[in-house]
């Protein structure tokens, strides 16, 4: 999966509006339908005849969906 970091300059300096999670630094500002969250973005796959969970994906990426 690929990772964001922190905008900088060239120089290595913040941006004035970047902002850090301090507590889990891996997780990421994320806009939903009801706002903003801090966290990731989880998928499942699911044998549905068998109803078992098949696979699973963790991301720090906003999910690829049309939320304005």
């Amino acid at each position: 999966m690929p990772r964001r970091g922190l905008p900088a300059s060239a120089a290595g300096v913040p941006d004035a509006k970047a902002q850090r999670n301090f507590t889990d630094p891996d997780s990421h500002i994320m806009k939903t339908d009801g706002g903003w969250i801090q966290g990731y973005n989880c998928q499942a796959a699911v044998d549905g005849d068998h109803q078992v969970i098949v696979a699973v994906g963790v991301s720090n990426q906003p999910p690829d969906s049309d939320i304005r």
